[in-house]
């Protein structure tokens, strides 16, 4: 039997088959409300910390706007913790269910066309315990069924720009920026403050640089735009010097050898590689 989490990518919706919709109606379902309760009382208990750990994203947005991903991490975390030794009755189903082979798993996608949602998946049940942080007058917690939420896996690097173009309000372009990350971060966000940013550091989306041995990234690099040639100069200055391209090397070219020199060396299939850039990467915090 093919297990329902095999070949699945970091943050991937899971497919949501006869063995999870049959243990989602065992063990969860007829313990929704209380569930939905238990998991409201837990983003209560831990927002002050999460508070002061996070007081704004930006000047004007405090805290939770802006800050999904670190919440649904820390909710998520201190479930699974307190699931190790279930108590209330709401941890009892769920740790029984986890036991059975239910799925519990982090997931990031396109939610409903419009945005990009980090949400936990509870077998057949989509959970954001973070709903309240675009508009704070939503409920911090959402329930819903996973075939009624309207969240997607992202699909490529054509529909992850079309739902950045819409959430972020950003032009994506090629990554001729720093073209050695690019088998990875193929793309440039240009914001309009005249910010860039490279993206997308998310678990999911280099999975899938990762899967199909960068054949998307260069395809990208190759034939998308450049970021104009003030960004490429201003964001390069302040580049790594790892990072940084000699000088009057084309940034197009560069981008593609470095997709083509990854996928010959097999680094598609290296986490000591993988790991390697992942701490080149930790080392922009914004281009």
């Amino acid at each position: 039997m093919k297990k329902h989490n095999e070949a699945l990518l970091a943050q991937q919706i899971a497919p949501v088959d006869r063995m999870q919709k049959a243990l989602t109606n065992r063990f969860i379902t007829p313990l929704h409300d209380e569930i939905f309760r238990y998991l409201y009382n837990l983003r209560e208990e831990l927002d002050p910390d999460l508070r002061a750990r996070y007081p704004q994203v930006s000047p004007g947005k405090p805290y939770p706007l802006g800050r999904c991903t670190e919440i649904t991490e820390t909710v998520l975390s201190e479930l699974r913790r307190r699931l190790a030794r279930p108590a209330a009755p709401a941890e009892r189903a769920m740790a029984a269910f986890v036991k059975s082979g239910g799925i519990l798993r982090p997931i990031w996608g396109a939610l409903r066309g419009q945005f990009f949602q980090n949400a936990t998946q509870l077998g057949a049940f989509y959970v954001d315990v973070a709903n309240d942080t675009v508009t704070v007058t939503k409920p911090k917690v959402e329930i819903l069924p996973l075939d009624q939420a309207g969240m997607e896996n992202v699909r490529d690097l054509a529909h992850f720009s079309e739902i950045a173009g819409k959430y972020w309000k950003a032009r994506i372009v090629a990554n001729h920026v720093a073209p050695s990350l690019a088998p990875l971060l193929p793309m440039v966000a240009l914001f309009d403050d005249n910010q860039a940013r490279l993206v997308s550091v998310c678990d999911y989306m280099i999975g899938m640089m990762m899967r199909d041995r960068f054949t998307m990234a260069e395809q990208w690099v190759t034939a998308m735009p450049s970021p104009p040639d003030e960004v490429i100069s201003h964001y390069r200055a302040r580049l790594p010097d790892s990072l940084r391209p000699a000088d009057g090397v084309d940034g197009r070219q560069a981008a593609i050898d470095a997709c083509r020199a990854a996928r010959q060396a097999g680094q598609w299939k290296s986490q000591p590689w993988l790991t390697a850039r992942m701490v080149e990467i930790g080392e922009l915090v914004e281009l």
